[in-house]
């Protein structure tokens, strides 16, 4: 199965911190100044941290992985039963073991401690918040996928020939020799993958309406182009993907960070 992409993001830059912030304060009776000058207030932070966001690479991994191995229709018991014990019972004794040996270090006893009363049922609520995050965005990633599956066209729908302008000859140039339109000066050209240039006279829009979605895509304004005439993508430091195209653009082609993951998507799953 093609790995799904998925925006949890949000979840390590808001709940993750939300649950440190908790963890480390809910059920302390000393005010914040009075933390502030505790030595092991430092040390419990570092720890949640550590811990939270261990637990939270693993869980990001564990989902990609059981989504890949099991499908959402033929395999969903197995897959709720691999995320039960994977995905919540395993995280919630490990992060307790990690505690218990924590407070064996810094020679408090369990029974002094939060650790069964507090923190295991924290603990608990984050695993299990966790999971249902997860099945909630790999669950709508697939009803996504056969949204947009049984959208799409038939390809006996989609123009196999585009008629273009030479001067003042007519060509007939045949889908497999696009590589890209692109709009420059306010015209519109199709580029064959000989690095042909010929003047088309549609727009970009009227364009993606002819074509197969699973063959092009808009990158911007300027430019579709087909998958096999895009040779690498590279992440700029403004997030944005630099895209190298071939036959190759005299300038820099650019596709906006809101749009690079659904053409990192389309990229892996056609």
């Amino acid at each position: 199965m093609e790995e799904t992409v998925i925006d949890d993001k949000w979840i390590f830059l808001f709940v993750y911190p939300l649950f440190v912030i908790f963890v480390c304060h809910v059920g302390n009776d000393n005010t914040l100044s009075q933390l502030l000058r505790l030595p092991s207030y430092y040390t419990d932070i570092v720890l949640a941290i550590i811990c939270t966001y261990t637990a939270g690479i693993y869980w990001k991994k564990l989902f990609a992985k059981l989504d890949k191995r099991f499908d959402w229709y033929s395999n969903l018991k197995q897959r709720l039963i691999y995320q039960l014990i994977l995905g919540f019972v395993l995280p919630i004794l490990v992060i307790i073991g990690i505690e218990v040996v924590y407070l064996f270090l810094i020679d408090i006893k369990l029974s002094e401690s939060a650790i069964f009363y507090l923190d295991l049922p924290m603990i608990a609520v984050l695993s299990l918040l966790i999971n249902i995050c997860y099945l909630f965005l790999y669950n709508r990633a697939h009803l996504m996928t056969l949204r947009n599956t049984n959208e799409l066209p038939s390809s006996s729908s989609f123009q196999e020939n585009f008629v273009v302008k030479l001067g003042t000859v007519i060509l007939k140039i045949p889908i497999d020799e696009v590589a890209y339109f692109i709009i420059q000066e306010k015209i519109t050209f199709l580029v064959t993958i000989e690095g042909k240039k010929y003047i088309y006279d549609f727009t970009l829009e009227q364009i993606m309406k002819k074509i197969s979605p699973k063959e092009f895509f808009q990158l911007n304004r300027q430019v579709i182009a087909r998958k096999n005439s895009i040779v690498k993508c590279k992440q700029t430091e403004t997030r944005r993907l630099e895209i190298t195209l071939t036959p190759n653009l005299p300038e820099p082609l650019f596709v906006a960070k809101t749009k690079s993951t659904k053409l990192l998507t389309w990229l892996n799953k056609y």
